[in-house]
């Protein structure tokens, strides 16, 4: 398990690194680098990435986007991507690496940032790209 702007998932020596709002880049990202080969490539995620946290366990990357208020669940073995919608202004991230849960805070529950924030758990491992699109309520779990 590793977190915050850059992670290492040892089992598959890989490198993850947020990209966001950099000069050069039309979107915001997670830069994927292979630990042996230095070979990189991109993974689009949601605007404004803040936190980046890996569970080596089930090979998943997650991703929190601020201002998107999303998580970007990528797959650590194709890349593939899938979004989960956890509030307004998300900001860190922590994976309990026995369950296989993340904790996701956000400071305010709306814009107004009067409201207390709220902390959204992920049961990340049932999380794929068809359950993140069909059974959300099954992986979510708002307090």
């Amino acid at each position: 398990m590793r977190w915050g702007l850059i992670a290492v998932n040892a089992a598959t020596n890989r490198v993850y690194f947020l990209s966001k709002h950099l000069p050069d880049s039309q979107e915001d990202s997670v830069t994927v680098m292979d630990g042996s080969t230095l070979a990189a490539t991109t993974v689009p995620t949601g605007q404004y990435p803040s936190s980046i946290v890996v569970d080596e366990e089930t090979n998943q990357v997650y991703v929190v986007n601020r201002d998107s208020g999303t998580v970007a669940v990528i797959d650590g073995a194709s890349n593939s991507t899938a979004s989960l919608p956890v509030g307004y202004s998300p900001e860190h991230a922590a994976l309990n690496p026995l369950t296989h849960r993340l904790y996701v805070a956000s400071f305010c529950s709306d814009i107004s940032c009067r409201a207390n924030g709220t902390l959204t758990v992920i049961q990340g491992n049932l999380v794929n790209a068809d359950c993140a699109r069909k059974e959300k309520k099954r992986v979510l779990i708002r307090y």
